[in-house]
């Protein structure tokens, strides 16, 4: 079966949606459907900026997690069998969720598996964001709550490893050079706890270091970043089998992202 890529959707960081670039997968999705079309794509979104979460007209992040594992559980049962690659890439606190949905991905198929499974992140707040993380601790707002909730992601991170030897298993763990969001240490404190916790010998695990060659908010504008959209695209394609007929690879230029950026806001007119 055809393999199955999950992109998972951080939160805004700015206090409003309309102050920040658009931080979620739209732009790559758009990129990795025109380039390898056989892939099937399962984009996990969220629609929340600060001022949602803060006023409190977002809902608790526990049900949006609930939401998207049964997207994906309608993803995976709504083919005739297990596909044989699946990925998931998490962005920011997209990271954090992937983790929640990968770690329990047996449980969307009685227990199976597929053949190669792979977990990608960038800039994921394994530890904290690294910044008023114990301001942050006392606000009981759930989507804070879980970037501090360390004891919580370990414990996904233990059962995550578990699968390796039942599959052949890959995580990528990448800090972004100058990240405003993030610090190094904690976007790459994922692979640190396997390492330490002695996880199986056939788990593939590694950290990373990705420059996106920007001054500017490297974290805010990573999705909209055509070396970006290149290095996510030399991952999938070490990962997977090459495309029907191995063409030539051609890394996206600025022109192609603002083409993707003006055809995602045609669209986005014509369904207001």
């Amino acid at each position: 079966m055809q393999p199955l890529i999950i992109l998972v959707d951080g939160i805004v960081s700015a206090f409003a949606r309309r102050l920040t670039p658009d931080v979620t997968w739209n732009l790559y999705r758009r990129w990795l459907e025109r380039r390898r079309p056989e892939l099937k794509l399962c984009h996990l979104q969220q629609h929340y900026d600060w001022l949602d979460i803060f006023s409190g007209r977002a809902e608790p992040y526990q049900e949006l997690q609930e939401q998207m594992l049964r997207r994906l559980c309608g993803e995976v049962e709504g083919g005739d069998e297990l596909p044989d690659a699946v990925v998931f890439l998490g962005f920011s606190l997209g990271g954090l969720t992937a983790l929640a949905l990968a770690s329990r991905f047996d449980e969307l198929t009685g227990g199976a598996l597929p053949a190669r499974l792979a977990f990608i992140t960038f800039g994921a707040p394994y530890a904290g964001t690294g910044l008023l993380d114990r301001l942050f601790a006392k606000t009981h707002i759930s989507y804070i709550e879980r970037v501090v909730n360390l004891e919580e992601t370990k414990r996904q991170a233990r059962r995550l490893a578990g699968f390796a030897g039942d599959c052949c298993l890959t995580v990528l763990a990448h800090s972004i050079v100058r990240d405003e969001m993030v610090s190094p240490a904690s976007a790459r404190m994922l692979t640190d706890w396997l390492y330490f916790s002695r996880q199986r010998p056939e788990l593939q695990y590694g950290a990373f270091r990705f420059d996106p060659q920007t001054l500017f908010q490297p974290h805010n504008t990573l999705m909209q970043n055509p070396l970006a959209f290149a290095y996510i695209d030399g991952l999938l394609d070490g990962l997977l089998p090459p495309p029907p007929g191995a063409p030539g690879y051609h890394p996206p230029g600025a022109d192609t992202i603002r083409e993707l950026r003006a055809a995602a806001r045609r669209l986005q007119a014509e369904a207001s």
